[in-house]
């Protein structure tokens, strides 16, 4: 069982072995093993530098054989670990010995291990190669291929370049291409084009892949030993493989120069399938939409790729590789155009792409008039909003302008009349100054009570500007005080008695009540000459009835106020038609009068 083989400059044959290292020179084998001074007898990897010094890969470390010794080299002197694998003597003349624990530099006596830290995709190394640039191309167990260029390390991922993961030899051939061998076949790569994507100016690399289709006994190539692939002088590239060596001649290698055709075979929507011809109209509703197409190719057609692109929707082409269907999941609304692209296996791509125009018909909810009309009743929403807080504001305006117009007649009838019979009062004690002091006298005495009778007035009206204060007591107890205030000075008795089941009423309602109740408490006191003032409430599940009873003199027909043109009784007229309640004023001269409001609530209001 040979694992490597090595040929000397001076003609000798050097062949590794898992029993030691042999030497084939005029047909005569000459033996070596550990007791010879080799690390370890399992030779897998073999190598002359430019010094003639033959390099051995063993299990235990690296043996140089040089002037007939060896010297061995293992992890306690700096090797990332003691199975090696690939050598290689670089142009600066530095050693790059492949290991289980890294890739290894011998430059000038010292030893430099590098793993995935510096920048390697992997740090189990299975390859070694030096362009003709002096670029290192690292093949790696499962990190795929590595560049070392000025000092840097870079991956070349499958994300770009569809190379193998497992990479078991690399060579180069006359006109600038990699080759490399792996667990999955031989591919080959533009040198430049690899270049350019790890530099990150090439977005991919066009990479070619050969197995059992393309001649080989077998895809798989062989990783027992080093090196696992050869390049003769002639420029023919051999790799070992599981079942014997695999040649190739790049500069004889016929190329697939006919594009593929391509066709698009079926749309689906639903897994209900569409007609291709012609535009597709789709109803609404469709979540899920697959494209199914091929290419024809003789050569290979194992090895044709795609690209598609769905107009409307993708920004780009995706690579689909060797994938023959394309999915798409809830798409919106839209017309849309799908388009596929081949390519055959020597990178030749299809003239133009085979496409189908759909069209993906929108829901009711998805057009255009239906965002229009969400559009206007939002507008419509805030015009109402926007007219509703307008009438807000005039409905509070209009209150404020009735306040004022009430504040109005209550000065127009209270302190406005009462200054103009002060003023006249006081015209005539001017003039009976000087011929009848006893009438004057008479007459400033009036003037007195009209002035008195002014600031009563005058202290009514602000305390019902300021009867909120009261917000915190019950109407029943607001009225009482009322009639204690309207009625302080005077020989009058007041009673409020409240019948049924009392609840609370709305506030204006109970505010429009009591100023009803002040006007009649307050006419009783002024003109009624009243002993006794009773006001009552009652309550029903109907509403609530106040009524205001005095024993005085009474009147008989039209109420005093109304002839005398004051607005006190209109006044209390308007209070009650406010909240939606009747006014009945009663009297009989000698037995009092009576002031009845009457208001209907709806079941529940308060």
């Amino acid at each position: 069982m040979v694992l490597s083989i090595a040929s000397a400059p001076d003609g000798d044959l050097w062949l590794g072995t898992p029993d030691g290292l042999d030497r084939l020179r005029n047909g005569k084998v000459t033996a070596f093993t550990s007791a010879d001074g080799l690390a370890d007898d399992f030779v897998r990897s073999l190598y002359f530098d430019r010094q003639r010094v033959l390099w051995i890969g063993t299990r235990r470390g690296v043996s140089e054989l040089k002037d007939g010794r060896f010297t061995t080299y293992s992890a306690l002197d700096g090797l990332g670990s003691d199975l090696v694998g690939s050598i290689l003597q670089s142009r600066d003349g530095s050693m790059w010995i492949s290991t289980l624990g890294g890739l290894t530099r011998l430059q000038n006596g010292q030893f430099r291990n590098f793993t995935e830290k510096d920048g390697l995709s992997d740090h189990t190394i299975t390859a070694l190669h030096e362009d003709a640039d002096g670029t290192l191309w690292i093949g790696t167990m499962g990190g795929g291929l590595n560049r070392w260029r000025n000092g840097v390390f870079r991956a070349i991922t499958s994300k770009g370049a569809t190379l193998p993961e497992t990479i078991y030899g690399i060579l180069e051939d006359a006109s600038g291409k990699l080759w490399v061998s792996s667990n999955q076949g031989i591919f080959c790569a533009s040198r430049d084009e690899l270049n350019r994507y790890a530099d990150g100016t090439a977005p991919k690399v066009a990479v070619m892949s050969y197995g059992v289709a393309d001649g080989m006994k077998v895809s798989e190539a062989s990783s027992g030993g080093h090196p696992a692939a050869w390049r003769m002088d002639d420029g023919e590239l051999w790799f070992a493989t599981l079942k014997g060596a695999t040649t190739v001649d790049p500069a004889h290698l016929a190329t697939n120069r006919v594009p593929p055709l391509v066709n698009i075979e079926q749309v689906s929507v639903d897994d209900q399938a569409e007609k291709t011809s012609g535009a597709i109209s789709i109803r609404p509703g469709g979540r899920r939409f697959a494209f199914e197409y091929t290419a024809l190719s003789f050569a290979a057609p194992q090895k044709v790729r795609f690209k598609y692109k769905l107009e409307g929707f993708d920004r780009g082409w995706i690579d689909a590789g060797t994938l023959r269907t394309a999915y798409y999941t809830n798409l919106p609304p839209g017309r849309y155009t799908f388009q596929v692209l081949a390519c055959n296996n020597d990178g030749v791509w299809s003239e133009a792409p085979a496409s189908a125009s759909l069209r993906l018909e929108p829901y009711f909810y998805q057009t255009i008039w239906f965002y229009v009309l969400l559009v206007s009743a939002a507008a419509l929403i805030w015009y109402m909003a926007y007219r509703w807080q307008m009438r807000q504001v005039e409905s509070r305006f209009r209150a404020v302008m009735a306040e004022r117009n009430r504040i109005a007649r209550e000065i127009h009838d209270t302190l406005a009349q009462g200054f103009v019979a002060v003023s006249v009062q006081l015209q005539i004690v001017s003039r009976l100054l000087g011929s009848s002091t006893d009438a004057a006298k008479k007459h400033l005495g009036q003037a007195q009570e009209l002035v008195k009778h002014g600031l009563e007035d005058a202290r009514n009206a602000i305390w019902e500007l300021r009867s909120q204060s009261a917000e915190n007591q019950d109407l029943a107890a607001q009225l009482a005080k009322m009639a204690d205030r309207v009625t302080a000075g005077t020989e009058i008795r007041t009673e409020v008695r409240v019948n049924g089941v009392y609840r609370p009423l709305r506030e204006r309602v109970e505010d429009e009540l009591m100023r009803i109740a002040q006007e009649a408490v307050t006419n009783a006191v002024r003109h009624a000459e009243a002993k006794r003032v009773e006001i009552q409430l009652k309550f029903s599940t109907a509403g609530v009835v106040l009524t205001v009873q005095d024993n005085g003199r009474g009147f008989s027909g039209e109420p005093p106020s109304t002839r005398d043109g004051h607005y006190g009784m209109a006044g209390m007229q308007e209070r009650a038609q406010e909240i939606g309640g009747t006014l009945t004023v009663s009297s009989e001269e000698g037995r009092g009068t009576q002031v009845q409001v009457e208001v209907t609530m709806d079941e529940g209001e308060a």
